[in-house]
C-alpha cells in the first residue's frame, strides 16, 4: 500500500506541475501539489524509518550506548509507529506550506496597496488649475520633506503618465525597490530659461506691423469689360484690411489665464498701452499672438506674410521684454501640436518678427509664440516595457489634451500607480508646455510618512478641495476583506487544526503502547538499569521523532514551495503588476518551524513524561 500511495503521489505531483506549467493557470491539481509532495516525503521517509532505525539500534548496542539502542530498537519494533510518524511530517509540511502561502499574500497585499497609491496618504483633490495645486502644496510643505503635488492622467487603457514635482518625489514618493534605481530629479527637471513676469499696471507694448494689401473684391457682370453698362469698367475697389492687434497672454500663479490686446496697430512702430489686472504678486509671461478681427468680432490669424515686430514690452515695475530677450531665437517658439504651422521668427537687432504663414488647412495655422521657459521635447522617464507612440516624432497626451513632443531620458522596471506601461515626467514643465491640456486627469497631494495633520488644512487654505483621503493601510484592510485572503486564512486554520489533530493522535499511539513498553523498561530496571538511562530512553524515542517528523516535514514543506506555483490567485482580478516572492522563505519557514516544534514537540513530551513515570508505576507495583 506505500509503494501505490508513494506512485499516486508521484503522478499527481507531476501532472499538477506540468498542467500549471503549460497554462500559467491555478487548476485543481495544482492546488494538491504541496499536500502530494507532503505525502510523498513523508510515506519514502517512513519506509525508511523502520530499517534505519533498527540500524541505528545495532550499531548502538555493538558501540555501547545502551540509552540510543534501546530508543531505536523500540522504533523499529513498533509497527504503528511510521505511520504516526508520516502523519506528523504531513502536518508540518502543510503548516508551513500554509504559513508560507499566507505571509507572501500578506506581503503582495501591501506592496499592491503601496504600489497603487504611490504614497503612504494619497488625497485626491480638486484644483482651479496644476498650477494652483503645485503652489498650494508648495506653501504647504515649504521644506519640500512632506508633500508632493502630482497630477496622474492616461494615453490609453494601460498607460498612465505620472506627472510629479519631481523636486519632492524622493522624499515622499514610496519608491520600492523592485522598481529599480530612482531616477535623480534633475533628470526630468534640467535647467532651463527663467519665466517672464510682471505684475499689475500698465503695460506698454513697442511694436510695429506690416500688413499685406488686401485682396480685391470679385467684378460683378456690370463691371466686366463690355459689361451692361457699355466701355470700360472701373477698376475694382480694394477690400478694407482687417484691423490688427497683438495679445499678450500671461497666467497668474493659480493658473488663471489672463489676455492683454494691443491696437489697433498702425503700419508706423508705436507704443501701445493697454491696463493689465487680476495677475496680484505677479503673472508669468506666456507669449504673443498677433491676429486680425473680422465682422463678427472674432479674432482670426492675420494673412500669410503679415508681420508683426515687437521691440519691447514693459510694465509697471520694469521691463518684461527687453531686446537681449527678443533678439534671442532660443527664448521663443511656435506652437508644439502635431499639425500646427507656426509663423516664422526672425530675432534680430533687439526685436523679434512675428511672420504669418499659409497651412493647408485653415484650423491648423497659428501666430502664436510662446516663451520658452521649459525643455521641448519634455524629458521623460518610461517603464522598460513601454515604448514611445511615434518612433520618429514621439508624443504623449500629457494631461489628456493635445499631444506634445517627449524623449525619453531614462527607464526603470516600474512606476508607482502604473499597470503596464507608465511615463514619469515633471509636472511643473508638462504644464508649461501643454497648449491645450484637456481636463481628463485626476489630481492628487502625495504625502510621506509622519506628515502632520494640520498639513491638510493648509491645503484646503491654498484653495484644494479633498474628495478623497486614502492610505496605504486603508487600501491594504479593503484587499484583505476579499476572498482570496479569507481562502488562504482559512487554509492556515486548517493546517493548524490539523497539526493538533496529528499530535494528539501521536499521544493516542503513545498511550496504547505505553503499558507494554513500561513493563519491558520496568523489567530492566530490576535488572539494574539506572532510572536516568530510562529518561533518556523515553525522551529520545519520543522527543526524537517528534524532532525528526517536525525538520523533516519543514524539509517537505520547502521543496513543495520550490517546485509549485503558488497554489491559490492572491487577488480576485488578477493583478500581477508585482512580482510575488517564490520558493521557501526564511521568515515563514522559522515561523512553521518553532509552531510544529511546539505542538509536535509538546506531544512527545507529554508521552515521555507518561511512560516515565508508568515506569515507576510498574516498579512500585
Amino acid at each position: 500500500m506505500a509503494s501505490q500511495g508513494l506512485l499516486v503521489a508521484a503522478a499527481g505531483l507531476y501532472q499538477s506541475y506540468a498542467t500549471a506549467a503549460e497554462d500559467d493557470e491555478t487548476s485543481g491539481l495544482a492546488l494538491l501539489a504541496p499536500a502530494l509532495i507532503a505525502v510523498l516525503v513523508a510515506l519514502a521517509a517512513a519506509r525508511l524509518l523502520t530499517p534505519l532505525a533498527g540500524r541505528v539500534g545495532r550499531r548502538a548496542l555493538r558501540s555501547g550506548r545502551v540509552p540510543a539502542a534501546l530508543g531505536a530498537t523500540q522504533l523499529a519494533r513498533r509497527p504503528g509507529t511510521h505511520r504516526v510518524f508520516a502523519l506528523l511530517v504531513i502536518a508540518v509540511a502543510l503548516l508551513g506550506t500554509a504559513v508560507g502561502g499566507w505571509t507572501a499574500a500578506d506581503d503582495s497585499r501591501a506592496e499592491r496597496a503601496r504600489h497603487e497609491l504611490g504614497a503612504d496618504r494619497v488625497l485626491t483633490v480638486q484644483a482651479r488649475s496644476r498650477a494652483q495645486l503645485v503652489a498650494a502644496v508648495r506653501a504647504a510643505d515649504p521644506g519640500g520633506t512632506q508633500a508632493m503635488a502630482v497630477v496622474r492622467s492616461n494615453d490609453g487603457p494601460a498607460t498612465v503618465l505620472l506627472a510629479v514635482d519631481s523636486a519632492r518625489f524622493a522624499a515622499v514618493a514610496d519608491w520600492q525597490s523592485v522598481y529599480g534605481d530612482l531616477p535623480p530629479a534633475d533628470l526630468l527637471h534640467p535647467p532651463a530659461p527663467a519665466p517672464l513676469s510682471t505684475t499689475d499696471g500698465e503695460l506698454a507694448l513697442d511694436v510695429a506691423t506690416k500688413v499685406l494689401p488686401a485682396p480685391l473684391a470679385p467684378l460683378t457682370p456690370d463691371e466686366q469689360p463690355g459689361g451692361a453698362a457699355g466701355g470700360a469698367a472701373p477698376p475694382p475697389p480694394a477690400k478694407a484690411a482687417d484691423p490688427m492687434f497683438v495679445l499678450v497672454h500671461l497666467a497668474t500663479e493659480a493658473g488663471d489665464q489672463v489676455t492683454v490686446r494691443f491696437g489697433p496697430l498702425r503700419d508706423a512702430r508705436a507704443v501701445y498701452r493697454a491696463p493689465l489686472s487680476g495677475c496680484g504678486s505677479g503673472c508669468r509671461v506666456l507669449g504673443i499672438e498677433p491676429v486680425t478681427r473680422n465682422f463678427a468680432g472674432r479674432s482670426v490669424v492675420p494673412d500669410p506674410g503679415s508681420t508683426v515686430t515687437v521691440f519691447g514690452l514693459r510694465g509697471g515695475a520694469g521691463p518684461v521684454l527687453t531686446p537681449a530677450v527678443l533678439s534671442d531665437v532660443t527664448r521663443w517658439r511656435a506652437g508644439v501640436g502635431r499639425t500646427t504651422v507656426g509663423p516664422n521668427l526672425t530675432a534680430t537687432g533687439g526685436a523679434l518678427t512675428i511672420t504669418a504663414v499659409r497651412a493647408a488647412r485653415e484650423d491648423d495655422q497659428s501666430t502664436r509664440v510662446y516663451v520658452v521657459d521649459a525643455p521641448s521635447p519634455l524629458p521623460v522617464v518610461t517603464t522598460s516595457n513601454a515604448s514611445m507612440p511615434s518612433a520618429g516624432d514621439p508624443r504623449l497626451a500629457v494631461f489628456g489634451g493635445d499631444e506634445v513632443p517627449v524623449h525619453t531620458v531614462g527607464a526603470v522596471r516600474n512606476l508607482p500607480t502604473t499597470s503596464r506601461f507608465g511615463y514619469l515626467m515633471d509636472l511643473e514643465y508638462a504644464d508649461r508646455i501643454a497648449e491645450n491640456p484637456g481636463t481628463v486627469d485626476t489630481p492628487q497631494v502625495w504625502l510621506a510618512p509622519g506628515a502632520p495633520a494640520g498639513i491638510v488644512d493648509k491645503l484646503r487654505a491654498g484653495g484644494l478641495t479633498v474628495i478623497a483621503d486614502e492610505t496605504a493601510a486603508s487600501v491594504t484592510d479593503r484587499l484583505d476583506r476579499e476572498a482570496p485572503p479569507a481562502a488562504l486564512r482559512f487554509q492556515l486554520v486548517a493546517a493548524l487544526a490539523g497539526l493538533l489533530l496529528t499530535a494528539g493522535a501521536f499521544i493516542v499511539v503513545a498511550a496504547v503502547e505505553r503499558p507494554e513498553r513500561a513493563a519491558e523498561l520496568a523489567a530492566l530496571r530490576a535488572q539494574g538499569l539506572p532510572p536516568r538511562v530510562v529518561r533518556r530512553v523515553a525522551w529520545g524515542g519520543y522527543g526524537g521523532l517528534a524532532v525528526a517528523a517536525v525538520l523533516l516535514g519543514l524539509g517537505a514543506s520547502a521543496l513543495a514551495q520550490a517546485v509549485t506555483r503558488r497554489p491559490i490567485p492572491l487577488f480576485v482580478d488578477g493583478w500581477d503588476v508585482l512580482p510575488v516572492a517564490v520558493g521557501p522563505q526564511f521568515l515563514p519557514l522559522v515561523m512553521a518551524l518553532l509552531g510544529g516544534l511546539l505542538v509536535v514537540g509538546a506531544a512527545g513530551a507529554a508521552a515521555a513524561t507518561l511512560l516515565v513515570r508508568a515506569v515507576r508505576g510498574e516498579e512500585s507495583a
